[in-house]
């Protein structure tokens, strides 16, 4: 999200656009934490596990749902209040950014789990895979949708990542265990 920022800042005419990808992107970041937060607590116990447990994907999707809909319900209301009415176009790109972060949390739940089996290479291929898309999307839709693209990009890095992430874990983990 770095790299994108400082490209909507250079395509611009003006950083009003940066200003509100970084409130739309400050206000998504807990869709990834949370993930985060749970695979940590979790990791002792994902090095002696083959699989993830169904039920812990359940707990993950329900809190992950729970607050996507809390950022997308009040969004709009905290914007105003803490903003004011110059910042809600940041309104609209918050649910692309918020799909972003909430893809991008998934996949570095199952991320941690590949990450404690010891499969860094396999990893490094996913990371290479979505820097390719980040960075040859960027471009292309910075210029034609400004702020609306850098919000594009981070759901579309999001669905990269959360699909090859899966996939590595589908191959890796899954199919040897039967389930």
């Amino acid at each position: 999200s770095n790299f994108v920022g400082v490209l909507l800042g250079v395509l611009s005419a003006d950083n009003t656009n940066v200003g509100f990808y970084n409130i739309a992107l400050q206000i998504s970041i807990p869709l990834s934490m949370l993930p985060n937060i749970l695979s940590t607590v979790l990791y002792k116990k994902f090095v002696f596990l083959d699989f993830i447990n169904r039920k812990i994907l359940i707990i993950l999707f329900f809190l992950c749902m729970s607050v996507y809909l809390c950022i997308l319900i009040f969004s709009k209301s905290f914007i105003l209040v803490v903003f004011g009415n110059r910042y809600m176009t940041s309104v609209p790109l918050i649910k692309y950014m918020c799909l972003g972060a909430l893809l991008y949390g998934i996949a570095d739940f199952f991320n941690k789990f590949i990450l404690s089996k010891g499969c860094g290479k396999k990893l490094r291929n996913v990371s290479l895979i979505v820097g390719i898309v980040v960075i040859s999307i960027s471009y292309p839709f910075i210029k034609l949708w400004g702020c609306y693209g850098a919000a594009y990009i981070k759901a579309v890095a999001g669905l990269v990542y959360l699909s090859s992430i899966i996939y590595t874990y589908k191959t890796s983990f899954q199919n040897k265990n039967g389930n």
